[in-house]
This record gives structure tokens, C-alpha cells and sequence, in this order.
């Protein structure tokens, strides 16, 4: 069976970082069929990076006026009509055999909907790349060769905890796109572990059991950014507040899932889920089940800010964490010599 597979790779102002990153989808042991670059600067730098590949596969796309970053990312996975769309972060690379392992992967479980695998994380470092961590999800244990399903509901658990699935390791039927709603831009922090577990609600995710991307943190990271970090944790708690009222609309979840999940996470993911159930837009019964482990689990006093907060102030600091966030982020923005909102 042919399969046609689409690069789609979402940019705004990195020419040198991108140049690197089609030179990673040029190195596959399966080159893709097509490679769809959405500028979001409309930047003749950009655009000179893509023409120097003399490739008829790579089409280059001025977004004209700029978008949000969400509808980028929207754009280019939606732009092929059919077959396999593999994103790529303008800033990552690919290894060489990542995108022959989603076919073959995807091809052995037709009945998934989304393709990921682990990654290597490293920091930009006088241009030279500097590993530091290799990561693989809590599914990567046992998992066998060919690859395994991953359970809807063991999904939507770890997005609420901190989303395993990396963006540019995924790999999406095109079709399954157009049963999903979009990227939703109130959540820059947040909108791709929540795109990732809406389509594990439509159908199975497949992971398959290697590393085929490398992750780059560098001073232009949406998420090292000094605005979006101070408002990174209201962002991520809100994507996932969704997430979780969704997955309970559709009785994926229930009350006595979510208890016994959280009184068996570790301190830091306990910490973040903790404080996300904690909000006043959480359903009452997930806030009770947030409030009793609050009471019970005493080794998360310490976890973090709120959580220390919490010990004097009592389960009112979780509960208007938000609020805090949102404080903390309106005073970095109106410091002076502030940047613009990363992209």
C-alpha cells in the first residue's frame, strides 16, 4: 500500500534554525512526498532558505497578514488533502529513520489515528548542539518492538500531568484532522498536548518504541520566553481544565479515576494536577476529589509555590492560582525594555 506523507512545518523568524530542520527531513531514510513551510513573517530570509533546496516537494507559503501562532500550526497540518501529515517545529530535527518508522508503524496498526515516539532534548550551546536528556512516555516500558496502542484514557491522564507526546515526533492521518476541533489559541502553552489527546478521543494513538526527533531549547523558545513563562502555568491549567471536562462529558474519566490517579503521582505532577483541579471552573466533584488529597498528601506541601502557599493560606491558594498568574504576567509585560510576545 502507498502511503504519501506531508513535512509540515510551521515558522515565524528563524531562517538559520529552519535551514537546519529541512536539512534533518532531507536526511530520512523515507523522504516525504511533500513539505509544506508556513511562514508566519512572511520573511525573505525565510523564503531564500527554502528556495536555496532547489526541491519541487517543498512549497514555501507566506502567511499574509501574520496569524496567531495556533493558526500556523492549523495551516500547515491541514494543507495536504489526504495520506500522513508529520509536524516539524521549525526549530527540532528530525533522525534519519523517523518518518520510515511512523509509515511502517502506522501501516501495522490501521486503526490508529496518531503516530509519536521518544526524543532527545538539548540546548543550543555556540551553535553547537549539546544532548542532556533523552526522554521516552511512561509507555515506552514493555512496550514491543512493532510498536503498541495507547490506551484514550492512559493519554488524557498524562496530558492533564504534563504531555508526553512531543509535537514534532507526531504524525497524524489527514482525515483525522477535520474530526478534531482547532488548535485553540487561548492556550499558546498548552493547545498541542490538547490537540494530541482530542484525536486520541476520535481514535487510538500508536507509539512506536524509538527516539526520532531532537527537541532544541535556545533563547527564542515560546516556552523560555519571559511573558509566556509567567503566564505558562494559568495557560497549561486551562488547556487542560478542558481537556479533563471533556474526557468526563464523555465518561472517558470519572471521579474515582482521577482519586486514585492523583494520590499515586509523583509529587511534581501531583502538584501541577492539583492545582489545575483546584480552580473554581473545575466540576464540584473534581474539586472535592482535589481538596481531600490536598488533606492527605502532606509530602506535596512542599512541591511547589502554591502548594507551599497553601500550607499557610489553605486550599485557597490553589484556588486562585490563575489569578496570581495572570497578575504576575501583566507585571512582566509592563517592564521596561519588555520583548513582544515570543511566537
Amino acid at each position: 500500500m502507498t502511503t504519501t506523507i506531508t513535512t509540515a512545518i510551521p515558522t515565524y523568524r528563524r531562517p538559520k534554525q529552519l535551514a537546519e530542520c529541512l536539512e534533518s527531513v532531507f536526511r530520512q531514510s523515507r523522504l516525504p512526498d511533500r513539505i509544506v513551510v508556513g511562514d508566519d513573517a512572511a520573511d525573505p530570509a525565510t523564503e531564500a532558505v527554502c528556495r536555496s533546496f532547489g526541491d519541487p516537494r517543498l512549497t514555501y507559503i507566506a502567511r499574509r497578514p501574520r496569524t496567531r501562532m495556533t493558526d500556523n500550526w492549523d495551516f500547515v497540518m491541514r494543507w495536504a488533502p489526504d495520506g500522513l501529515v508529520a509536524l516539524l517545529e521549525d526549530d527540532n530535527l528530525w533522525l534519519p529513520n523517523h518518518l520510515e518508522h511512523a509509515e511502517s508503524t502506522l501501516v501495522a496498526f490501521p486503526e490508529a489515528s496518531l503516530y509519536h515516539d521518544g526524543h532527545k532534548e538539548a540546548w543550543r550551546r555556540g551553535g553547537e548542539l549539546e544532548v542532556t536528556k533523552v526522554f521516552t512516555p511512561p509507555w515506552h516500558e514493555r512496550c514491543p518492538a512493532e510498536g503498541r496502542i495507547v490506551s484514550t484514557a492512559a493519554v488524557i491522564l498524562d496530558a492533564l500531568a504534563c504531555g508526553s507526546i512531543n509535537s514534532s515526533t507526531v504524525v497524524v492521518r489527514r482525515e483525522v484532522m477535520d474530526r478534531v476541533p482547532r488548535f485553540d489559541p487561548r492556550f499558546l502553552m498548552g493547545m498541542d498536548t490538547l490537540q494530541w489527546a482530542r484525536i486520541a478521543m476520535v481514535a487510538p494513538v500508536v507509539y512506536g518504541p524509538w527516539i526520532g526527533t531532537i527537541y532544541t531549547y535556545h533563547s527564542g523558545n515560546v516556552s523560555l520566553a519571559e511573558v509566556a513563562a509567567r503566564r505558562a502555568g494559568r495557560q497549561a491549567r486551562g488547556a487542560r481544565r478542558l481537556l479533563l471536562q471533556q474526557a468526563l462529558a464523555e465518561k472517558l474519566l470519572d471521579t474515582k479515576i482521577l482519586d486514585e490517579w492523583l494520590r499515586a503521582l509523583p509529587p511534581p505532577e501531583a502538584a501541577f494536577v492539583l492545582t489545575m483541579f483546584a480552580h473554581g471552573e473545575t466540576p464540584v466533584e473534581v474539586r472535592r476529589v482535589a481538596q481531600n488529597v490536598w488533606r492527605g498528601r502532606r509530602d506535596l506541601r512542599g512541591a511547589s509555590g502554591y502548594l507551599r502557599a497553601s500550607r499557610y493560606l489553605g486550599f485557597a491558594a490553589l484556588v486562585h492560582a490563575d489569578t496570581f498568574d495572570a497578575l504576575l504576567g501583566l507585571a512582566a509585560r509592563l517592564r521596561p525594555g519588555m520583548v513582544a510576545e515570543a511566537h
